[in-house]
């Protein structure tokens, strides 16, 4: 009986470790310990010098068919590996050159996927990568995140997720974050012993995240899902859609491919989260070759100013002799773009033509002289239905770039309409400002010919609120610089 006893405990035994393992990384300077838990399910935690900041998050991912990942999972093997190299951005960022330093855990799971952890000295991340060669659909992708008793958060609730991402920041307490209550990223969530900045990177082919409380000190990742069917907006059908029929998974792929990186950057100073590079660093290799093409600079805005200009010999407005003036006052003062804003086309739909009043390859031609190149406003919409001719239009004309305008929108299709437009720009050499967009999540690395994202409340809010408080723009830095694009500022 004890011989029996001895090899059933043995089998229990061994049947355990098969099924429960657990893995421990640290950072390159040890500050940072990230503990993962295997046992069927897949968790893990986060502490910073000794004091947990992330409790414990699950994860996973629930397709249509197929293995699920963190469902029942088995380990097949795993490896630990130290990496240090440098990276050099090809156009101006934060730092001219990053140092990439990071311990990497790499788990392959029966089921052919596999799971990446990294640990840096200002952050952790994991990512999905999928090896299955079908075609299906993700149901759902799992992220509970549950911090410690008395963590606040610095929140830009969201109305919808079909939004331009301009929110404030509310600070409340994780805990009276409702169900029903859910924000665009980044986000910051604060405790004792610091806070923790969450967001993604290297979004390509899969629809962006957006967090919801549960009334208690977890969130979970919510998505948009797979759009089927969209109505024009009556009230304003050039820029606007109501998506009218969803469908009942949140995106489709195919295998071999990688899922976006989710980021946790974790400081007990605040100045790290405006010196940290990890959405780059964790973003794709550059995909364009010349990038000589692409300058930097400074912008004068028309519509900002209601091209009201006076003390001049004609009548200011939408019109040649006003683009010329600020023109020349861009010349004058080293101001290396123009904007276009609203108004230059026949009408916001009509974007191939000209306004009468206004002689577009005129001031291409007179800028060129001056010194000072033109970017053209357009709008989403009308760009999406007919993206080749027009931006190869737009380049013959000589323009230096386009701000698209209006996006508002984060599920699958329209993150696959970003990379398209910044892949065709690239190849046409224009430059790409991207506004009522999302976060920037990795394609500037990609493409750096995308060189703006305004997804945040800025300053031209000022002509129509009071919400752009001393309070909101000191926390901008703190929820959203770790991602903000520091090249030319096409718009406040």
């Amino acid at each position: 009986m004890m011989i029996r006893s001895l090899l059933l405990l043995s089998i229990f035994l061994v049947v355990q470790q098969t099924f429960s393992q657990n893995f421990k990384i640290s950072s390159p300077d040890k500050n940072i310990l990230l503990n993962i838990k295997v046992d069927g399910t897949i968790s893990w935690s986060a502490s910073l010098s000794g004091n947990v900041l992330i409790k414990e998050a699950k994860i996973g991912m629930d397709f249509s068919s197929g293995e699920d990942f963190g469902i029942n999972s088995r380990i097949k093997d795993h490896t630990i590996e130290a990496f240090s190299s440098m990276i050099y951005p090809a156009i101006s960022h934060k730092d001219a050159e990053i140092k990439d330093e990071y311990v990497q855990l790499s788990i392959n799971f029966k089921g052919q996927y596999q799971l990446r952890f990294r640990a840096y000295n200002d952050g952790v991340a994991y990512q999905f990568i999928d090896k299955n060669k079908r075609e299906r659909n993700v149901i759902s992708e799992k992220a509970m995140f549950t911090f410690p008793e008395g963590a606040k958060s610095f929140f830009p609730q969201e109305d919808s997720m079909y939004s331009h991402n301009e929110r404030s920041y509310l600070n409340k307490f994780v805990n009276e974050i409702s169900a029903d209550e859910f924000c665009s990223l980044p986000v910051v969530f604060a405790t004792d012993s610091g806070k923790v900045l969450f967001t993604e990177t290297a979004l390509h082919d899969y629809p962006g995240m957006f967090v919801r409380g549960n009334g208690n000190t977890s969130v979970d990742a919510i998505f948009p899902k797979f759009v089927l069917e969209v109505e024009v907006d009556k009230a304003q059908p050039d820029r606007n859609q109501s998506i009218s029929q969803e469908a009942k998974y949140i995106a489709k792929v195919s295998g071999n491919r990688e899922y976006p990186w989710r980021v946790f950057i974790l400081s007990d100073d605040d100045r790290t989260f405006v010196e940290s590079n990890l959405t780059y660093q964790l973003s794709r290799p550059q995909a364009i070759k010349n990038t000589d093409w692409i300058k930097p600079g400074k912008v004068a805005w028309d519509w900002y100013n209601a091209n009201n200009i006076y003390g001049v010999d004609f009548k200011s407005g939408l019109n040649t002799a006003t683009y010329k003036y600020y023109i020349d006052f861009a010349s004058a003062n080293k101001i290396e773009y123009v904007i276009l804003d609203e108004g230059w086309t026949k009408s916001t739909t009509e974007i191939l033509d000209f306004n009468p009043d206004i002689d577009v390859a005129e001031l291409i031609r007179y800028g060129k002289e001056k010194g000072v190149d033109i970017i053209l406003w357009t709008l989403w919409k009308p760009l999406q239905a007919n993206l080749v001719e027009i931006l190869e239009t737009y380049k013959s004309w000589g323009a230096k770039g386009i701000k698209i305008d209006f996006i508002q929108r984060s599920d699958q299709y329209v993150v696959n309409s970003y990379e398209q437009i910044a892949k065709e720009c690239a190849r046409l050499e224009l430059l790409v400002d991207f506004h009522g967009s999302y976060k920037p999540s990795g394609l500037r690395r990609v493409y750096p010919n995308v060189i703006n994202y305004e997804g945040v409340k800025g300053g031209e809010n000022n002509k129509w609120s009071k919400d752009v408080t001393p309070e909101h723009n000191v926390t901008i830095p703190l929820s959203e610089w770790p991602q903000a694009q520091w090249t030319i500022p096409l718009a406040l």
